[in-house]
């Protein structure tokens, strides 16, 4: 064999190995790309039921003070039956502006080909929030009232007599009455929020085996149902 031929063949060998490296490479490479992907998309689904989890959790936690039979002695005094005078503003209520999907997840959803699902668990979210701010008007109004009342004259069984002239009575009823209509709207969406929201979750667990091929999520289908207790009058 000559000179030339042999350096031709290990010219080709060392070309071939070079292309069949680079195509290693790129098929390591091209592996780590999908694999990281599908770690995002399953942290992004994650988080999913994690939100809708929250928003659930955050309602109900609203709906239990809403519909508990006292939340606070009642006030005494004309029409001491109103639901304001017994239920008490909730404390602690923050606003949280990035308590939504992100682009990720709503991402994710579409790709999963769950339309009606992200759409469900928006509403859920946007009125969670709603109900979070009315509930803060509550307390705002339920204030003003109260420095509008003059102080007890008694306490009846641990209930707070207030005695009003007509004309005292006169000057905080419009208040009252917008702020009985308010928390008995805040009491009907805080139930269906916390009935939609349970109707989703179910979905989610199924959802996401279906999609990634695994039931490593939250089984956000196994939590009780909402029991409603009326006021007591």
């Amino acid at each position: 064999m000559e000179v030339g031929s042999i350096a031709d063949w290990f010219a080709g060998g060392a070309s071939a190995a070079a292309v069949m490296v680079a195509l290693g490479g790129y098929w390591f490479s091209e592996w780590q790309r999908r694999r990281d992907k599908r770690d995002r998309e399953r942290d992004a689904g994650h988080m999913i039921g994690v939100k809708l989890a929250q928003a659930l959790n955050k309602t109900d936690d609203i709906r239990r003070h809403l519909w508990a039979p006292y939340s606070g002695p009642p006030i005494g005094g004309d029409d001491a039956n109103e639901l304001w005078r017994r239920i008490q503003p909730l404390t602690g209520l923050q606003d949280d502006p990035s308590f939504s999907l992100s682009e990720a997840e709503i991402n994710l959803l579409i790709r999963m080909d769950a339309h009606k699902f992200m759409m469900d668990m928006m509403l859920v979210i946007a009125r969670y929030q709603s109900i979070n701010t009315s509930m803060k008007e509550y307390a705002l109004r339920y204030n003003a009232i109260m420095e509008l009342t003059p102080v007890a004259d008694e306490m009846n069984e641990g209930v707070a007599v207030h005695r009003m002239s007509r004309e005292q009575y006169m000057r905080i009823r419009p208040y009252a009455n917008a702020l009985e209509g308010l928390l008995q709207g805040l009491r009907a969406q805080s139930v269906e929020n916390v009935s939609n929201a349970r109707a989703i979750a179910v979905q989610f667990q199924p959802i996401m085996k279906a999609y990634f091929k695994t039931d490593k999520f939250l089984g956000l289908g196994v939590l009780p149902a909402p029991v409603l207790v009326e006021q007591s009058g």
